[in-house]
């Protein structure tokens, strides 16, 4: 049986004192659960020009080695038509600033954010080290460059 790692310490500094610490809700959670610092009004994406920025009042210190991926919680996704404009926000370890989230309304109706509530969640993952080679030819595989599609659709 592999033994277990030590844990890594992940440095938060709430930037506004009603900023709420990221947590775990359950023991076998992999993702922290992020709040909205204050009352959001996301109106429906075809009624603004550009996504919007729901705060978070929160500023990390990442240890080397490390980034965070913000994802949407998926009872977001399964009640609402929020969604992160970036799909994945990445959060790279010498970025000091708030981390805010970058939201649309793919709806017809506007969306109220309460404060405090927990609308996308992050994970913390390794960097993996990675040598960029340019090369003049590429490995053969059985699929080689065939387009999007070309296993058939499922749809």
């Amino acid at each position: 049986m592999p033994k277990p790692r030590a844990p890594i310490s992940l440095g938060v500094k709430r930037l506004h004192p009603a900023a709420i610490l990221p947590e775990r809700k359950t023991e076998g959670a992999a993702c922290f659960d992020l709040c909205a610092l204050e009352d959001a009004y996301i109106p429906p994406i075809n009624a603004q020009e550009s996504a919007h920025l729901v705060r978070t009042g929160l500023a990390f210190d990442i240890p080397q080695g490390y980034h965070i991926c913000i994802y949407l919680r998926s009872s977001t996704g399964l009640y609402t038509k929020l969604r992160l404009a970036n799909q994945t926000g990445i959060i790279d370890r010498d970025y000091r600033g708030e981390v805010n989230l970058i939201v649309e309304n793919l709806g017809r109706t506007p969306i109220r954010i309460a404060k405090g509530a927990r609308i996308a969640q992050f994970l913390i993952e390794r960097d993996l080290p990675v040598t960029i080679t340019e090369v003049q030819t590429l490995s053969e595989t059985a699929r080689g460059a065939a387009p999007s599609g070309s296993t058939g659709r499922d749809i």
